[in-house]
């Protein structure tokens, strides 16, 4: 049975969205963008970006499987992956870089993640993230109810 355990914060403007999520053995992780005035300064604070929000399941960017990369300028490929493969070992991961119209924030990169807990990788939540975890179902759970009640009341 797959049970979906929301594990990190949610992005800090869109509470609606979490950074990092897992549901069974996977662990899908949002798209994080880079900071800074030129491609290269994005491209590293795009992978620190990464490295902060898997820290919350301790995991390590070579732990996730899958990486989609999202490029405002196609050319700048191997220039993203010569400040990408400082971030990895081998085995290295799969990898699809797509170029898009644009990002937000007028980033030039963004990177996205998912990582398999189910082969050798299995991660035991700490007892904090677990208890942090346990309290944000509850209070999703008591969000959930109050808007069916305030809902049914308008239905009155």
């Amino acid at each position: 049975m797959n049970i979906f355990l929301k594990i990190g914060d949610s992005v800090p403007r869109d509470e609606c969205i979490s950074e990092i999520v897992q549901l069974g053995d996977f662990v899908y992780m949002s798209a994080q963008t880079g900071r800074g005035q030129t491609f290269q300064e994005q491209c590293v604070t795009a992978c620190y970006r990464v490295i902060d929000v898997l820290k919350d399941l301790d995991l390590r960017m070579d732990h996730l499987v899958k990486y989609t990369v999202y490029l405002t300028d196609i050319t700048l490929r191997e220039e993203f992956l010569s400040v990408f493969k400082n971030f990895v070992e081998a085995p290295y991961p799969a990898m699809t870089i797509v170029e898009v119209s644009g990002l937000e924030n007028n980033a030039m990169v963004a990177i996205e993640g998912t990582e398999s807990t189910r082969f050798g990788m299995k991660r035991q939540c700490s007892p904090r993230t677990a208890q942090t975890a346990m309290r944000r179902r509850r209070i999703r759970k008591d969000l959930v109810r109050q808007f069916v009640a305030e809902a049914e009341n308008q239905t009155d």
